[in-house]
């Protein structure tokens, strides 16, 4: 009897310890916009918790609790060095690096600034061989005999668009931007709880972005908007809960605030879904309630990177994402992200130049 207890025993620990070192599946992918590149590590919650992230100029490395098998997509351009529970990550052209840990899913963002001249000149590299390729189909048309040649032109004559004759007064239609009036506006303060967003020594992108929130949620209702914040302290509100949440209040316009590492202000809107999708499918999809509000979120994107610029004399990009933030919203729908860099230093003035900001941008865009 002892022994087969014995036998059960050493079986049940050798499963444990099987079990222990279970490979953990880490995914790699990356983004560029500007001169920033961003690197993103997701993995289980316990493998990101207790992973140490160490980088340099040239490299990044992670050290994870248990071994994992890595995987990346076939357009992953860093170089990677995988050992049993070590991953480095070559980097490319960085001036600056910065890591943090966000949440749902969990994963470690690796951000870097890029030298825009080095950046530029392997834009140029990679652009040459086209250029080759369009000079030589130049050289190819002079070659052609006369006849030849104006029959060609004949037909590029043909698929240039024609000119419009331009519309009466009465025709125009009337901007997009000027039939929504806003009386009810949702905030979105990013992140919260233990997802600290971006950080540096003791300042957290969650503790700035509420700030700013309560402090345009209060001027907004001084206007006689009606106001609601997906938080009001500092709490964990998972992605699916604040999208449900903000469209059972039914806002007239919704603005969620977030950081940057760039030193400009990026004021993001949803991409448009694709027509060709079949119209029953498209019924069905989260992101297709934004798609009727694009143009209303664009004019308001607009309006308000324009009095951002205005009043910072700061470049303002407008750009789009596929963001589920924004995708899965019923009404307008835009993120603001601010500079979060070391130059940056939100004290009341600051946020009251862009607290006044934002105000100017949505009353133009009304």
């Amino acid at each position: 009897m002892k022994k087969c207890f014995s036998i059960v025993l050493i079986l049940f620990c050798l499963s444990a310890s099987i079990s222990a070192e279970r490979s953990a599946e880490v995914l790699l992918r990356f983004s560029r916009h500007d001169n920033v590149t961003k690197i993103v590590i997701e993995s289980e919650e316990n493998l990101i918790r207790n992973a140490n992230t160490t980088t340099t100029a040239a490299s990044a490395r992670v050290d994870f609790p248990s071994p994992f098998d890595l995987k990346k997509p076939h357009d992953f351009v860093f170089e990677t060095v995988r050992d049993a529970r070590t991953l480095t990550i070559k980097l490319r052209d960085a001036t600056e690096v910065r890591t943090y840990k966000l949440s749902s899913p969990a994963r470690i963002v690796i951000e870097m600034k890029v030298n825009p001249q080095d950046t530029g000149q392997r834009q140029q590299a990679q652009n040459e061989p086209q250029k080759q390729q369009k000079e030589a189909g130049l050289v190819s048309q002079k070659t052609q005999p006369p006849a030849l040649q104006q029959s060609a032109q004949k037909t590029v004559d043909a698929n240039k668009p024609q000119p419009q004759a331009p519309q009466k007064p009465s025709e125009a239609a009337k901007p997009q931007d000027k039939a929504l009036h806003i009386s009810t506006i949702l905030l979105d303060p990013g992140h919260g709880g233990f997802d600290y967003g971006m950080y540096r020594q003791d300042i957290k992108e969650k503790e700035i972005s509420l700030t700013i929130a309560r402090d345009l949620a209060n001027s907004l209702q001084k206007k006689g908007y009606k106001v609601f914040l997906t938080r009001k302290v500092d709490q964990s509100f998972p992605l699916g809960e604040r999208i449900i949440f903000s469209n059972s209040k039914l806002p007239d316009l919704f603005i969620t605030i977030h950081a940057t590492p760039s030193d400009k202000f990026i004021i993001t809107t949803a991409t448009a879904e694709d027509g060709s999708a079949d119209a029953s499918v498209k019924l069905y999809k989260l992101s297709a309630r934004q798609n009727r509000h694009l143009e209303k979120s664009r004019a308001s994107a607009k309006a308000i990177a324009e009095a951002l610029k205005t009043e910072f004399k700061a470049e303002a990009i407008a750009r789009e994402l596929p963001l589920p933030i924004l995708t899965s919203i019923d009404t307008a729908a835009v993120m603001i992200e601010y500079p979060f860099t070391a130059q940056k230093n939100y004290d009341q003035k600051e946020r009251d130049r862009l607290i006044n900001a934002m105000m100017k941008g949505l009353a133009g865009y009304e």
